[in-house]
Protein backbone atom coordinates (compact mmCIF):
# COMPACT_ATOMS: atom_id res chain seq x y z
CA UNK A 1 0.00 0.00 0.00
CA UNK A 2 2.28 2.68 -1.37
CA UNK A 3 0.28 4.20 -3.64
CA UNK A 4 -2.81 7.06 -2.21
CA UNK A 5 -5.24 8.96 -3.83
CA UNK A 6 -7.59 11.66 -2.32
CA UNK A 7 -8.19 15.43 -2.70
CA UNK A 8 -10.15 18.39 -1.62
CA UNK A 9 -13.87 19.24 -2.27
CA UNK A 10 -15.91 22.80 -1.89
CA UNK A 11 -19.27 22.99 -3.07
CA UNK A 12 -21.57 26.58 -1.83
CA UNK A 13 -25.14 27.89 -2.91
CA UNK A 14 -26.34 30.44 -2.69
CA UNK A 15 -29.16 33.12 -4.88
CA UNK A 16 -26.08 35.00 -5.12
CA UNK A 17 -23.49 32.75 -6.13
CA UNK A 18 -22.53 29.30 -6.34
CA UNK A 19 -18.79 28.24 -5.83
CA UNK A 20 -17.41 24.74 -6.90
CA UNK A 21 -14.02 23.49 -5.88
CA UNK A 22 -12.51 20.53 -6.58
CA UNK A 23 -8.39 19.30 -5.97
CA UNK A 24 -7.63 15.53 -6.65
CA UNK A 25 -4.52 14.09 -6.17
CA UNK A 26 -2.24 10.67 -6.02
CA UNK A 27 0.70 10.32 -4.14
CA UNK A 28 3.80 7.81 -3.86
CA UNK A 29 5.48 6.71 -0.49
CA UNK A 30 8.90 6.62 -1.45
CA UNK A 31 9.88 5.91 2.58
CA UNK A 32 7.40 5.02 5.62
CA UNK A 33 7.81 9.04 5.61
CA UNK A 34 9.03 10.90 2.53
CA UNK A 35 5.91 10.79 -0.41
CA UNK A 36 5.49 13.00 -3.30
CA UNK A 37 2.67 13.08 -5.77
CA UNK A 38 0.84 15.15 -8.61
CA UNK A 39 -2.04 17.63 -7.93
CA UNK A 40 -4.84 19.08 -10.09
CA UNK A 41 -7.64 21.74 -8.95
CA UNK A 42 -10.49 23.39 -10.86
CA UNK A 43 -12.64 26.16 -9.36
CA UNK A 44 -16.03 27.32 -10.44
CA UNK A 45 -17.52 30.96 -9.08
CA UNK A 46 -20.81 32.06 -10.27
CA UNK A 47 -21.68 35.38 -8.94
CA UNK A 48 -25.34 36.72 -9.53
CA UNK A 49 -26.03 40.60 -9.61
CA UNK A 50 -29.54 41.94 -8.38
CA UNK A 51 -29.75 43.40 -12.11
CA UNK A 52 -29.77 40.35 -13.16
CA UNK A 53 -26.27 39.51 -15.06
CA UNK A 54 -24.63 36.62 -14.11
CA UNK A 55 -20.26 36.13 -14.25
CA UNK A 56 -18.52 33.34 -14.46
CA UNK A 57 -15.36 32.75 -13.46
CA UNK A 58 -13.18 29.86 -13.85
CA UNK A 59 -9.79 28.54 -12.85
CA UNK A 60 -7.83 25.34 -13.17
CA UNK A 61 -4.27 24.18 -13.16
CA UNK A 62 -2.22 21.36 -11.34
CA UNK A 63 1.52 20.67 -9.75
CA UNK A 64 3.60 18.42 -8.18
CA UNK A 65 4.27 18.22 -3.96
CA UNK A 66 6.77 16.27 -1.76
CA UNK A 67 5.25 15.26 1.64
CA UNK A 68 7.51 14.42 4.95
CA UNK A 69 5.18 12.58 7.91
CA UNK A 70 8.03 13.25 10.61
CA UNK A 71 5.78 11.53 13.38
CA UNK A 72 2.40 10.61 13.66
CA UNK A 73 0.31 13.45 12.72
CA UNK A 74 2.18 15.97 12.03
CA UNK A 75 2.36 16.39 7.80
CA UNK A 76 4.87 18.75 6.49
CA UNK A 77 4.03 19.35 2.66
CA UNK A 78 6.08 21.61 -0.75
CA UNK A 79 4.35 22.03 -3.25
CA UNK A 80 4.59 23.95 -6.65
CA UNK A 81 1.22 24.31 -8.28
CA UNK A 82 0.33 26.57 -12.12
CA UNK A 83 -2.92 28.00 -12.16
CA UNK A 84 -4.89 29.43 -15.31
CA UNK A 85 -7.27 31.66 -14.01
CA UNK A 86 -9.04 35.41 -14.55
CA UNK A 87 -6.65 38.33 -14.35
CA UNK A 88 -8.06 40.68 -11.56
CA UNK A 89 -6.67 43.80 -13.72
CA UNK A 90 -9.07 45.32 -16.07
CA UNK A 91 -6.06 46.62 -18.39
CA UNK A 92 -3.79 43.33 -19.01
CA UNK A 93 -4.92 40.09 -20.30
CA UNK A 94 -8.32 38.34 -19.77
CA UNK A 95 -6.03 35.05 -18.34
CA UNK A 96 -3.29 34.42 -17.00
CA UNK A 97 -0.96 31.60 -15.44
CA UNK A 98 -0.08 31.61 -12.22
CA UNK A 99 2.78 29.82 -10.22
CA UNK A 100 2.30 29.21 -6.98
CA UNK A 101 5.13 27.25 -4.67
CA UNK A 102 3.46 26.52 -0.97
CA UNK A 103 5.06 25.23 1.86
CA UNK A 104 3.47 24.23 5.32
CA UNK A 105 2.25 22.26 8.27
CA UNK A 106 -1.14 19.99 8.84
CA UNK A 107 -2.41 17.12 10.78
CA UNK A 108 -3.65 13.96 9.50
CA UNK A 109 -6.09 11.92 11.45
CA UNK A 110 -6.80 8.45 10.91
CA UNK A 111 -10.33 7.15 9.63
CA UNK A 112 -9.40 3.52 9.66
CA UNK A 113 -5.96 1.57 8.68
CA UNK A 114 -6.18 2.95 5.06
CA UNK A 115 -7.32 6.70 4.71
CA UNK A 116 -7.07 9.50 7.18
CA UNK A 117 -8.09 13.15 6.35
CA UNK A 118 -5.86 16.01 6.53
CA UNK A 119 -5.64 19.28 7.23
CA UNK A 120 -3.19 21.99 6.42
CA UNK A 121 -1.89 25.83 6.58
CA UNK A 122 0.10 26.53 3.69
CA UNK A 123 1.78 29.63 2.96
CA UNK A 124 2.14 30.69 -0.76
CA UNK A 125 6.28 32.29 -1.12
CA UNK A 126 5.04 33.42 -4.50
CA UNK A 127 2.11 35.52 -3.34
CA UNK A 128 0.89 36.34 -6.82
CA UNK A 129 -2.54 38.90 -6.69
CA UNK A 130 -3.97 36.65 -9.31
CA UNK A 131 -3.79 33.35 -7.25
CA UNK A 132 -7.18 31.73 -7.57
CA UNK A 133 -7.30 29.95 -4.36
CA UNK A 134 -9.25 31.97 -1.87
CA UNK A 135 -6.65 33.19 1.25
CA UNK A 136 -6.49 32.50 4.80
CA UNK A 137 -6.44 35.56 7.10
CA UNK A 138 -4.70 37.19 4.83
CA UNK A 139 -3.60 36.14 1.01
CA UNK A 140 -0.38 34.21 1.40
CA UNK A 141 -1.90 31.55 4.00
CA UNK A 142 -4.21 28.98 2.37
CA UNK A 143 -5.84 26.15 4.75
CA UNK A 144 -6.12 23.34 2.71
CA UNK A 145 -9.12 20.18 4.36
CA UNK A 146 -8.84 17.04 2.64
CA UNK A 147 -8.91 13.20 2.33
CA UNK A 148 -6.73 10.36 1.46
CA UNK A 149 -6.94 6.37 0.75
CA UNK A 150 -4.68 4.08 -0.06
CA UNK A 151 -4.66 1.75 -2.97
CA UNK A 152 -4.25 -2.09 -2.07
Amino acid sequence: QRIYVGGELALSLGTNGTYLYAAPLIGFDITKKFSAGLSGMYQLQRLRFNNGAVYNFNSFGGGVFTRLRPVEPLLMQIEYNLFNTPSIYATGPERVNVSAFMAGLGYAGAMGPKAYYQIMLMYDLIADPNMPLPGFIIPPLHLKFGFVWYLE
